[in-house]
């Protein structure tokens, strides 16, 4: 996995873990995702859509893409994929 991929789960994971004691914090991940993330040096492309959600042990989340990615965007619907697998043990379970 490319150096960058670590580094923005990283990070992604600790905001989440920052989150928990503040609720600002929380309420801008959930409002604006992609201006926490360009706020802590990650270059948000302008044509990207980033959701953020809050969820809970009651609550499995299964994308579907509406239509084939391009493939320039593949490997970051891959890792997106693998952000949200892995981000389990912070966020609630995922299949």
């Amino acid at each position: 996995m490319p150096k960058a991929e670590d580094a923005i789960k990283q990070l992604w994971a600790k905001l989440v873990t920052e989150s928990w004691e503040d609720e600002g914090l929380r309420k801008r991940m959930l409002k604006d995702p992609a201006a926490v993330l360009q706020e802590h040096g990650i270059e948000v492309p302008v044509s990207a859509t980033i959701k953020a959600f809050e969820s809970d042990r009651n609550t499995i989340v299964l994308p579907v893409s509406a239509e084939p990615p391009e493939p320039a965007f593949w490997e970051e619907a891959v890792f997106i994929s693998d952000a949200s697998r892995d981000a389990k043990q912070f966020t609630g379970p995922y299949w």
